[in-house]
């Protein structure tokens, strides 16, 4: 697993990403039922943050956080 923080004109962004199976094809970020995904899309509404996910082997979650 890797973690890296970034701060980029007004913005944080902060990416965790490991080298596993990555997600199931389809995959909706938007419609997970988990509960860590719940958790992370409600500190996004609050934090007015942007959330990305990138999958092939292995998976990439960028939140993206304005500084302003």
């Amino acid at each position: 697993m890797e973690t890296l923080a970034v701060g980029v004109g007004g913005s944080l962004a902060v990416t965790v990403a490991d080298d596993g199976i990555g997600l199931p094809r389809g995959f909706d970020l938007g419609q997970s039922t988990s509960l860590g995904l719940r958790l992370v899309r409600a500190l996004c509404r609050q934090l007015g943050a942007s959330l990305g996910v990138e999958c092939g082997p292995g998976t990439r979650f960028t939140l993206g956080v304005p500084l302003e």
